[in-house]
This record gives structure tokens, sequence and C-alpha cells, in this order.
């Protein structure tokens, strides 16, 4: 959804985001589940491939934000398109996906998950600098910060690490970066998880090459983390 966002946004190319809102649509109605546990309509985690069954009911941690602030960036680029095509409106999916979020639950010390709290915030604060989610992101990402690096896994031998864990903390911390004051003291902590990846000794660690594809690209996402970060004013349609 989002890479068909990008190219609309980056083209001028409506087709994409019309795509974009039809690829959203059809995923929450078949991933949101009522009948659930957990006292709230929630998402599963996998669907079987025809979109029957759950094959993993449980839902993760920030599933539902994450669809959420992916809803509202999809209407925005409809929005800012001035659309004129008979794509669905998500003004249901973003209202469906918003009941799914609990505030309360949102703090993690996984710095993965931290640094999609943080992407949230940045996308979320540019499509909306007065939701009151806004606050609610900023202080469950720094409520995990402020743990410290060693706390959250960031210290020791490469061998107890995953970089592309790290390196999602990393491109978090870029997109917020000189855009939220609370979280200014937390920035430094990109360069270190760099450095330490791009050394010839933790890229020759066990946990690198297990996951090297993923490494590569989150590394190449922080090192230029502008296309990930910041979402384009849409270009003259062709």
């Amino acid at each position: 959804m989002l890479t068909l966002d990008r190219a609309a946004r980056t083209t001028g190319d409506a087709r994409y985001a019309l795509w974009s809102r039809e690829l959203c649509e059809t995923a929450v109605d078949a991933f949101a589940r009522r009948d659930t546990p957990y006292g709230r309509p929630s998402l599963v985690w996998k669907m079987s491939i025809d979109l029957s069954r759950p094959l993993v009911a449980s839902t993760g941690q920030h599933d539902a934000l994450d669809g959420h602030v992916t809803a509202r960036q999809l209407e925005s680029t409809r929005r800012e398109f001035g659309d004129d095509s008979n794509a669905p409106a998500l003004t249901s999916v973003v209202e469906t996906l918003r009941s799914m979020i609990d505030v309360y639950a949102l703090a993690t010390t996984d710095p993965l998950g931290i640094g999609g709290l943080l992407l949230n915030l940045a996308h979320l604060d540019q499509i909306d600098p007065e939701d009151t989610l806004n606050a609610d992101l900023l202080a469950s990402a720094r409520a995990g910060l402020v743990i410290g690096p060693r706390r959250l896994g960031l210290t020791g031998a490469a061998e107890t690490r995953l970089a592309f864990r790290e390196f999602g903390l990393s491109i978090g911390l870029a997109a917020v970066e000189d855009r939220f004051p609370a979280l200014a003291d937390f920035v430094t902590l990109r360069e270190p998880i760099e450095s330490f990846w791009r050394t010839a000794e933790a890229q020759d660690s066990r946990t690198w090459r297990e996951h090297e594809d993923i490494d590569a690209v989150m590394l190449a996402a922080s090192l230029a983390p502008q296309g990930v970060v910041a979402l384009p004013t849409p270009s003259a349609r062709h």
C-alpha cells in the first residue's frame, strides 16, 4: 500500500493511489475480526491465501496502529490529488482501525517496535499535526527509549544482536530528528548503530549472515532515510 502510494505521489499517476486504497479496503475487510478474545476488534496475524479463514488469530502489538496511519496517508493522498475516480474513500477503514488501537499498550522495549512508533508519529504528524494520537505515540516511544542502550540490547557482541531490528530504530529516529524536542537526546543512538554494523567483523557474524538480505536493505534505508520518512508532495499528474 505504501509503495503504491509513494509511486502515486512521485509519478503523479493517480492509478497507483486508486490501487493502494482498493488493496487497503480489501485487506482490512479480510483481516479485521470482531469476535476476538481481546474485548475489542482486532486484526488477525495471518490469513489463508484465499482469505477464507485465519491461520494465526493473534494480533501484533502495533498492527492496528500501522494500518490506521497507512490508511490516513492513503486518504491524504486521495484528497491532495483531488480524487476524480470511483476509488473507495477509506473513512470507515480509518475509523475501524482507530477503534482497535489501545494507546495504553503501545510502549515497547523492542528497538524495531520503537522505530515503528517513531515512523508512525512522523507520518501522522505530517498528515495531521493536531491529532491527539501523536501525543500517545510520542509518550510510548519515549518510554521505551529512556531505559537506555544497554537494556535495549544495543550493546554487546554482534552474535547477541539483530541488525535489522536496530536499523528500524535508527530509521525511526531519523524520521523524528529536529521535529520533536522531547526526543532530541535519543537521536545520537543512530550513529553507533550504523557504525557498529558497517564493520567487517559485525557483518561476518552469524546473526548478520542469517538475515543478510533484510539487514542490507535496512542499513541502506538507515543511511539514506529521506525516501522513508518524508511524504513527498504529489507531482503533477501525467
